[in-house]
C-alpha cells in the first residue's frame, strides 16, 4: 500500500518514487471526490499506471467515491469508450465518521472482492460468520467470567458461613464459661 502523503514527504524525487510505487502495484485505488478532478497528480498517476501495466490493467483500477456524483468526481480517463462510469465503492456520507463507517462496511468488502476475484456475497457471508464467531467468543469469555465469579462467590459465602458458625459457637462457649465463673464466684461469696 502506497499513500502519497505518508511516503512522499521523505523523498526529494517525487516523480520517481510514485513511478516505482506504481510499477510495484497490482492494483490502483483512486479516492474520488469533487477535488479529484482538480488534481493533476491523480490523472498522472492513473495514466502512469496504465502505461506501465497496459490498458488491460484498467480493470485493476478501483475507485472509492467519497463525495459528489460519479460524473463530477471520477477522472474522465477512467470512463470507458462508451462513457460508462467505472464501478465505484460508494462511501458518501454527511461527515467523515459516516464515510468511515461506510468504508469499514460493504465498501471495503467490495474492493476486496474485486481484488480477490471473489463474489461480494461470499465475502459478506464470511464477514458475518467472522462477526458471529467474535460475538460467540466474547460471550463465552463473559459467561466463563460470570461462572468463575459465581463459583468464587459461593466459595466465599461458604467460608463466611463457616466462620460465622465458629464465631457463634465461640460466643456461646464464652457465655457458658462466663456463667460458670460468675456462678463459682457467687458460691464463694
Amino acid at each position: 500500500v502506497f499513500m502519497d502523503e505518508g511516503e512522499l514527504s521523505a523523498c526529494a524525487d517525487f516523480g520517481q518514487l510514485i513511478r516505482d510505487a506504481l510499477e510495484n502495484s497490482l492494483w490502483l485505488v483512486v479516492i474520488c471526490s469533487e477535488d479529484t478532478l482538480l488534481s493533476p497528480w491523480v490523472k498522472l498517476e492513473i495514466e502512469t499506471f496504465l502505461s506501465i501495466h497496459g490498458q488491460e490493467a484498467r480493470s485493476r483500477i478501483l475507485t472509492v467515491l467519497t463525495s459528489g456524483e460519479p460524473e463530477t468526481s471520477i477522472p474522465p480517463v477512467l470512463f470507458d469508450a462508451t462513457g460508462k462510469t467505472p464501478f465505484a465503492a460508494d462511501v458518501r456520507g454527511e461527515d467523515l465518521q459516516e464515510i468511515l463507517k461506510h468504508l469499514k462496511g460493504d465498501a471495503f468488502l467490495r474492493l476486496a472482492a474485486a481484488m480477490l476475484a471473489k463474489p461480494f456475497d461470499s465475502l459478506k457471508q464470511r464477514q458475518k460468520v467472522y462477526q458471529l464467531q467474535r460475538i460467540a467468543a466474547v460471550t463465552a469469555v463473559c459467561l466463563l467470567a460470570a461462572v468463575a465469579f459465581a463459583a468464587y462467590a459461593v466459595n466465599r459465602s461458604r467460608v463466611i458461613a463457616a466462620q460465622a458458625l465458629k464465631i457463634e459457637e465461640e460466643y456461646r462457649n464464652t457465655l457458658i464459661n462466663e456463667s460458670l465463673l460468675l456462678a463459682s464466684q457467687a458460691e464463694k461469696q
